[in-house]
């Protein structure tokens, strides 16, 4: 009895400590830039989706991308001000902001001055980088090391950030039709 108590115990602790693990990688904070497929001239909206993204009192993105293939509009993102923002990215959290720190890089910043009102996000699209043209290709879109979240005291909040991609679509060719070709058959048209 002594034996079957101790492996009942060893098995229920061993549950517990599974069930921990799955409510602690459940708990992660990511900031994720997604890939998206786009046809070359057009402007291309790409998504930069947030999980458990609460309690945020500051952040900092340093975004690099390749100019020579995606760019913004002349005059975007020359300072931290007003339209100039909103020609980089849209549907942000009130208080965002962005730049174009250099060529290549987007700078995006929040700050909660009173440290009263952290940014309680949760989970979702955060925001999404407006590319006023895409030149064909593929650009990268990748966080640099300097970028973070803090909380409302400014302690680093973990986050696993996953970097995105702008690429060309894979086009489809359309040929015409045949009938009673079978599978493994050769059709001419």
């Amino acid at each position: 009895l002594k034996t079957a108590t101790a492996v009942l115990s060893v098995l229920l602790l061993g549950a517990f400590s599974m069930g921990a693990s799955t409510a602690d990688a459940q708990d992660e904070t990511t900031v994720t830039i997604e890939g998206q497929e786009a046809d070359p001239g057009q402007v291309t909206d790409v998504p930069v989706e947030a999980t458990n993204f609460d309690g945020v009192g500051g952040l900092k993105f340093e975004i690099n991308y390749d100019p020579a293939v995606l760019s913004f509009p002349d005059g975007a993102g020359t300072s931290f001000e007003g339209a100039e923002t909103s020609d980089i990215f849209s549907s942000a959290p009130s208080g965002f902001e962005a730049q174009l720190s250099e060529e290549g890089t987007i700078t995006i910043r929040y700050v909660d001055l009173s440290g009263e009102n952290p940014l309680n996000f949760g989970d979702g699209v955060l925001f999404n980088l407006t590319f006023s043209a895409f030149e064909g290709g593929r650009s990268d879109l990748s966080f640099t090391e300097s970028s973070r979240v803090t909380d409302r005291s400014g302690e680093d909040i973990a986050v696993t950030f996953g970097d995105g991609f702008v690429s060309e679509g894979v086009g489809t060719v359309s040929l015409g039709t045949a009938e009673g070709v079978a599978l493994n058959e050769t059709a001419r048209i």
